[in-house]
């Protein structure tokens, strides 16, 4: 039993029991305290070493996916056979995904894990379940063999593998939720309901004008024509990394708005639109925009400096004209696009505009010239502690402390403010993405005037950090 260990350095692992729920097994998470664990709430997470421990209670471990993690697994159903040999369908996927895959808890089925995103267009079909955050899996650390030991950039096959599992998915979608009277082109499907993508299109309407614009048609084009419209909204479309399934959906929907023909000819997209979009295409940071203005482009704000902080444990931050600052976080936040857009979002919610990962890597290599290097001084330290204390009792905070004190959450009692230190470790490393350690957070608390103390409560004995709450401090 070995498991990857870009998996195991992560503190997003819980236990897990078999159960029957609504007549069917089901696969239920447990935190290791033996209370319920929740795929969306890291405060009933924990670290591998502590997972295993508890192992012995429990009928497994498993892994969540979040959308601030670089992973993506995809599970295979009935492909196992009896003799351990995989049958055609599921050795030609893992063939091109090429990363770390491991035997399902079933036996008769894998799950491969890698770097990457679920494309937009579904992510069930029958026998294939793809995720990339709100899901764990249940691991079991029995690797099949002839496939890499360790966690792999699936991007790219991943993406194809998509477009051939569905090939004709409207955004959210299912293939066989896509609306009748459609047309099957060689590589698109020509859906008369097609809508474009949600997120990405949300994101081009707020960041670029001339994209809203040319929507709404308020932008007059020299050649007024439905086509003219076409080419001017899939190349911007291109431009910010969407697929061609896409791109024909957009201009499909955006010919439906304005009263045109939909010209559903499998020639005129294939041949003509969509070679045109991608020829007039360009990669970010090239041109008369500095790759800081690409950046700011993409997210919709004027972004004046990305600054590293201290050396060891460094992490980024962005900081914008009008003084304020967008925490990013490690910097392996800023390398992977996926957990880039979601930190922005989480911090303004804005939607940063997608594009392909090779295209991402290029513009963060292109950025490293404006990253400037500044040391992280005890009072700006202390400062953003007292900002992650303030966030988790927020939101991990009740005011029965009963109940707090069984479920790891912060509370008030006797005025004073008690935090747990390890689900405060968890909340700070899963929404700040900081690399700050166990023994860095006590020091910053005890700097901040709180004491350890211990708390009976019937049978139970728990460690808290406690300090006057700022009400009473003078």
């Amino acid at each position: 039993m070995k498991f990857p260990l870009s998996l195991t350095e992560r503190p997003q692992w819980l236990c897990w029991r078999s159960e029957t729920r609504k007549g069917k097994p089901t696969k239920v998470p447990y935190q290791t305290n033996g209370a319920l664990a929740s795929t969306t709430d890291p405060a009933t997470w924990t670290t591998f070493e502590a997972a295993m421990r508890a192992r012995p209670r429990f009928e497994g471990i498993g892994f969540v996916f979040t959308a601030d993690d670089p992973f993506v697994g995809i599970d295979l159903d009935n492909c196992l056979g009896n003799d351990g040999y995989l049958n055609s369908d599921a050795r030609e996927i893992l063939g091109k995904l090429q990363t770390y895959t491991e035997r399902s808890v079933s036996g008769t089925g894998v799950h491969a894990i890698g770097m990457g995103e679920v494309p937009a267009g579904g992510n069930r079909v029958k026998g294939i379940e793809i995720y990339d955050h709100g899901r764990y899996f249940v691991m079991t650390g029995e690797a099949i063999a002839g496939y890499p030991p360790d966690i792999r950039d699936i991007t790219e096959p991943l993406a194809e593998l998509h477009r051939e599992i569905f090939p004709g998915a409207a955004v959210g979608g299912h293939p066989s939720l896509v609306k009748t009277q459609k047309i099957q082109g060689e590589h698109v499907v020509l859906d008369p309901a097609a809508e474009p993508p949600a997120e990405k299109f949300e994101a081009l309407m707020a960041n670029d004008p001339n994209f809203a614009a040319t929507w709404t048609r308020e932008r007059q084009l020299r050649d007024g024509s439905p086509s003219a419209y076409d080419l001017a909204l899939g190349t911007r479309a291109a431009n910010a990394g969407w697929t061609d399934q896409e791109i024909v959906n957009l201009c499909i929907a955006g010919r439906r708005k304005h009263g045109d023909d939909l010209k559903l000819r499998a020639d005129y997209w294939e041949r003509f639109t969509l070679a045109k979009c991608r020829n007039g295409q360009k990669l970010p940071a090239k041109g008369d925009d500095t790759p800081l203005e690409t950046l700011s482009l993409m997210i919709g704000l004027p972004i004046k400096a990305i600054v590293k902080l201290g050396a060891e444990k460094s992490r980024l931050r962005l900081e914008l004209d009008d003084g304020s600052t967008i925490p990013i976080g490690a910097v392996d936040t800023l390398l992977m696009l996926a957990r880039f857009r979601s930190r922005i979002f989480e911090a303004t919610g804005r939607v940063v505009v997608n594009m392909k990962q090779a295209e991402w890597l290029k513009l963060c290599g292109a950025l490293q010239d404006d990253i400037i290097h500044r040391d992280l001084d005890g009072q700006e330290t202390r400062a953003q502690t007292e900002e992650w204390i303030a966030a988790f009792s927020a939101t991990k905070g009740t005011k029965d402390w009963q109940y707090s004190f069984r479920n790891g959450l912060s509370f008030v009692r006797d005025e004073q403010l008690h935090l747990p230190l390890a689900p405060l470790l968890l909340y700070i490393q899963h929404t700040y993405r900081e690399l700050i350690t166990r023994e860095m957070l006590a020091e910053n608390l005890t700097v901040l005037g709180f004491s350890r103390t211990t708390i009976k409560l019937e049978d139970s004995q728990r460690s808290f950090w406690v300090r006057r709450t700022k009400e009473m401090m003078v």
